[in-house]
């Protein structure tokens, strides 16, 4: 019989997969921090010139910083969704892994 063994070469793929999973985690933890510095940089119209105020440019600003922020957020849910989902899918390989390994050694001792 060619092949690994069940339970012999699936270790290091989830591994990697968890990995992956942390990184994608860890950019949705970095865009929450970038949409949360966004978030903060609100100015107040009255700090703005009154020639800016009159172009519009306060609410063009503020227009531009939600927008900013909501795709930051958007992002974020994203990368957090990928990380969550590289992890399922780690956790189904390693269960049916686990199911087939113990298949493989009933086989093998004769029990079916």
């Amino acid at each position: 019989m060619t092949g690994t063994e069940p339970g012999k070469g699936v270790t290091v793929e989830l591994l990697a997969l968890r990995a992956d999973a942390s990184v994608w985690q860890g950019a949705s933890e970095e865009l929450g921090e970038r949409r949360a510095a966004v978030e903060s940089t609100a100015i107040d119209p009255a700090t703005f010139s009154m020639w800016a105020v009159d172009a519009g440019l306060d609410r063009v600003y503020e227009e531009v910083r939600v927008q900013v922020a909501h795709v930051l957020g958007q992002g974020a849910g994203a990368f957090r969704s990928i990380g969550g989902s590289l992890d399922a899918a780690a956790d189904t390989y390693g269960r049916e892994d686990a199911r087939g390994a113990g298949r493989y050694r009933s086989v093998r001792r004769g029990g079916g």
